[in-house]
């Protein structure tokens, strides 16, 4: 028998997430299969569903799709529209095979929603959505007017500044996917946002020229989250490989999740504790090679700390900065 959207949900969240919602929206009186049915028709309902959707590009929709007609084990080259669509809760994985499996009513909504109309939206919503994400690590902030140039790097997506400020902006900041407000003149991370780290920011980026990636780098670091092309990253790629004979899925995995950290200025001992996190063991004696290593790919990173640049154009022979002990991260 189908499952539909509230039993599936009832299967992944526990009470506390169940009582956030109740809270949240006034409902503490409703039982927990009352909160769970009202949950599942406002996640269908076809309004709200479109605006949620909107984070989807086109390969996470032709994935969504896909696990409509069956339920699917995902490949490597899915995990991260499966994650997507799994955080969103219209997928859920489930059994020793983790099978992804799409709840009969979310399908049936989304028959109501599958037009032109919502996808011309959604392909211009989900660019801008991984435009305001990298932009958290590329630059922590961004002035509207760059994030406007950031987003027009790709052919064809040619909205005016007023239009993404005014139009776009205010549906996606709307998705709870996504990690960013407007301050002043400026789209920047909501952790960032009132901290410390904010005045710090700005004098960085008062002091150095933001430099935005072409298409091509803006693409890879979407579809691969991290910059696959570099030698130093696929250097490093290589020593993990080699040292500690990890699989290439999860050495992708990898390079993504250490890509992040150095985009948003960790020094040399902040990714090592990070690596630690990360149950990350790197043999004793490969110690001063990964340094090595680690300062090549820092070099070679679009960095928060250099306004999207990277160290080695923008500060040449300023490796002392990644080794220092004081840390920059964002």
């Amino acid at each position: 028998m189908a499952l539909l959207l509230k039993d599936c949900l009832a299967m992944k969240h526990d009470m506390e997430w169940v009582d956030a919602f109740r809270h949240e929206t006034g409902r503490e009186s409703m039982d927990v299969e009352e909160t769970l049915d009202l949950i599942a028709k406002d996640f269908c309902d076809p309004e709200i569903l479109s605006k949620r959707l909107m984070v989807l590009n086109d390969d996470d929709i032709f994935f969504l799709e896909m696990a409509m007609k069956k339920d699917i084990v995902p490949s490597p080259a899915n995990y991260a529209s499966a994650d997507k669509i799994c955080n969103l809760d219209y997928a859920f994985a489930f059994g020793e095979q983790m099978l992804l499996h799409v709840p009969e009513d979310v399908r049936d909504a989304y028959a109501l929603i599958n037009t032109k109309a919502f996808h011309e939206k959604r392909r211009k919503m989900s660019w801008l959505y991984t435009c305001v994400d990298l932009s958290r690590y590329l630059y922590g902030m961004i002035r509207i007017s760059d994030l406007g140039k950031m987003y027009r790097k790709r052919k064809g997506y040619n909205d005016a500044d007023e239009e993404i400020l005014f139009k776009l902006l205010p549906d996606l900041f709307r998705n709870h996917e996504c990690n960013a407000m407007i301050k002043e003149k400026f789209v920047m991370d909501s952790n960032i946002a009132d901290s410390p780290f904010e005045e710090r920011i700005k004098q960085i980026q008062k002091d150095m020229e933001i430099s935005i990636p072409s298409y091509g780098e803006l693409k890879d670091l979407m579809e691969n989250g991290y910059p696959s092309k570099s030698a130093a990253y696929q250097k490093l790629k290589a020593f993990f490989r080699e040292s500690m004979h990890l699989s290439e899925d999860y050495l992708e995995a990898l390079m993504g999740a250490l890509w992040k950290p150095l985009a948003k200025g960790y020094t040399y001992k902040e990714m090592l504790n990070y690596m630690d996190e990360l149950s990350l063991t790197v043999p004793q004696n490969t110690e001063l090679l990964l340094r090595k290593i680690l300062k090549e790919v820092w070099e070679d990173t679009r960095t928060l700390l250099c306004n999207g640049n990277k160290p080695k154009t923008a500060l040449p022979n300023s490796t002392y900065i990644f080794f220092s002990d004081t840390g920059n991260a964002a």
